[in-house]
């Protein structure tokens, strides 16, 4: 639905059914993905980035990467609508514990990995 053509009301309703959607399907990567979310943790302190160490505890999955690529863990920490005000590309950052975090504007965005049990459980989550 293109929001452009709504009414101020029906734009007030979209964006409120988008905001219940993302606190209803939004999961935090540390219960999800414990053993991932410390590696990252430590990871992100070991190369100094203690900025971005403190958001791990905090981020949600809201999507994961629809590219149908069997082998694809790649899931998204911020929604589409936040990736796409940032306008920029992402600073990718690959970790020592195998993961690929990408960065926009100092918030992590995506995180990828090829463990192939957090794989299945990121599609069994999210269909």
């Amino acid at each position: 639905m293109d929001r452009k053509f709504l009414g101020a009301r029906e734009r007030d309703l979209t964006t409120t059914c988008a905001d219940i959607l993302y606190a209803i399907v939004s999961m935090l990567v540390r219960d999800l993905f414990p053993e991932l979310a410390r590696q990252i943790f430590h990871d992100l302190r070991r190369l100094k980035r203690r900025d971005l160490a403190e958001q791990v505890m905090d981020l949600h999955v809201v999507d994961r990467c629809r590219c149908g690529s069997a082998g694809c863990g790649t899931f998204y920490t911020l929604t589409d609508n936040s990736r796409k005000r940032a306008g920029t590309q992402g600073v990718d950052t690959v970790l020592q514990c195998g993961a690929i975090v990408t960065v926009v504007n100092g918030r992590i965005a995506r995180i990828e990995t090829l463990d192939p049990q957090g794989t299945e459980a990121l599609r069994e989550l999210i269909p």
